[in-house]
């Protein structure tokens, strides 16, 4: 028969494996974030995720603007029309800073796409907060901010 003590122990080693489990999985939850090196920015875009009507792609960048002294890293997306038709895609980021959800308006972090027939789109430091085709990394130097991100709700249609 196990006393008090033991079961106390079992019961917190296995709590503690079970809880060195869950943030291992969750580190490498996002195969971005997990293919990041900061400061090793992308020279190509790289696949994130392939749909029927679309590719995305991902490129690591440094949008730094010396001359307003701000330093940021960005994620910048890629969306690409597979298709013969005029299409439509749109979803919602879903942001980590630190281990924390971020807490948002309802359209904030909702991105819309509308693509001519084999078009292509591409989010690019200049164009960051028209079209939404990037998300904030962190500043260069500074700690790692960006946790995960997920694409929320992701939809395509085509138009004609």
């Amino acid at each position: 028969m196990m006393n008090s003590n033991q079961f106390f122990r079992k019961n917190t080693l296995l709590f503690f494996f079970l809880l060195l489990s869950t943030v291992a999985l969750r580190a490498q939850s996002n195969p971005v974030i997990a293919s990041i090196t900061p400061g090793e920015y992308s020279t190509d875009w790289e696949l994130f995720e392939s749909t029927e009507l679309v590719n995305i792609y991902y490129m690591y960048v440094d949008c730094s603007d010396p001359v307003n002294g701000v330093y940021p890293e960005q994620i910048l997306f890629k969306v690409e029309n597979k298709t013969n038709s005029k299409i439509y895609v749109y979803w919602d980021y879903v942001l980590e800073y630190n281990n924390k959800p971020t807490k948002s308006s309802p359209d904030e972090n909702l991105v819309q796409v509308t693509l001519d027939a084999n078009q292509s789109t591409e989010g690019n430091c200049a164009n960051l907060h028209k079209t939404k085709l990037g998300i904030f990394y962190r500043y260069i130097d500074g700690e790692d901010v960006l946790t995960d991100f997920q694409f929320q709700n992701l939809s395509e249609h085509k138009l004609n």
